[in-house]
């Protein structure tokens, strides 16, 4: 097969890929990390940042899951082209707060996209606290992981990073859910039903506080307007690991 022959092929595979992809419903998370201080390029955490005083840096990230519990630990990738990989690697600490349906301007802004009246990676577009780490955490987050480096791995576009989860906090709210190249929120879906098979259902499915299937509907953006302050009614729970990995809560 010719070069351009290759390349037509490569081409409909990536273009595949992506939008098949794109149906995939994933959560909606941001990374990120510290640095002793502001880098020279005005990135993240330069001089002309909004970070630039605390040496925080954040990238909102897609792909976050979870790799083992005992150690515990989670993954997150992170494309080679953003700077936060330059912090992570010198501090070896990141961070990772799971968005809720509230925080989709915080989605936007850590991924280049900022609302009007805010700048890139701006830190003002939620209320944040540091991390035992370092690393910023938002502190309505839908659950928070402060992690230390376990290990990294290059893969093509990507950088995976493995992180020892040190202190994990719990929030409350709905998760943001990112879908069809849009947000949305999960809501509960009834089992199926089978008329041949009408004692085929599962019973735990219909106790709505667990629901194990879930549909996305689509959400507008929230009309409260992005604020530095602290939200309140917000519950949250801290959990630190001990050297042998046991739960400390409180």
């Amino acid at each position: 097969m010719s070069r351009s022959g290759m390349q037509q092929v490569n081409g409909g595979l990536a273009t595949a890929f992506v939008e098949a992809l794109g149906r995939i419903a994933t959560g909606v998370t941001v990374v990120s990390s510290v640095q002793t201080s502001g880098s020279a390029d005005g990135g993240p955490g330069g001089p002309d940042g909004a970070a630039a005083a605390t040496g925080w840096v954040a990238q909102t990230v897609s792909a976050m899951c979870s790799v083992s519990m005992e150690p515990p630990l989670i993954l997150v990738c992170v494309h080679r082209r953003s700077p936060i990989n330059a912090v992570i690697e010198r501090s070896g600490v990141f961070c990772v707060s799971a968005l809720a349906t509230q925080h989709d301007h915080v989605a936007d802004t850590f991924a280049g996209r900022p609302w009007p009246g805010k700048d890139r990676w701006d830190f003002t577009c939620g209320h944040w606290e540091a991390a035992p780490s370092g690393a910023p955490r938002l502190t309505d987050a839908l659950a928070a992981f402060d992690c230390a480096v376990h290990s990294v791995v290059a893969a093509g576009t990507h950088l995976v990073y493995l992180g020892a989860v040190r202190e994990v906090v719990r929030g409350t709210g709905a998760p943001l859910v990112y879908a069809n190249r849009g947000y949305a929120a999960p809501s509960p879906v009834p089992p199926s039903r089978f008329s041949e098979f009408p004692d085929a259902h599962p019973d735990n499915r219909f106790n709505p506080a667990m629901p194990t299937s879930t549909a996305m509907t689509s959400t507008a953006p929230t009309s409260t307007a992005p604020t530095g302050t602290a939200p309140t009614g917000t519950a949250m729970t801290r959990t630190a690991m001990t050297s042998n990995n046991t739960e400390v809560t409180r």
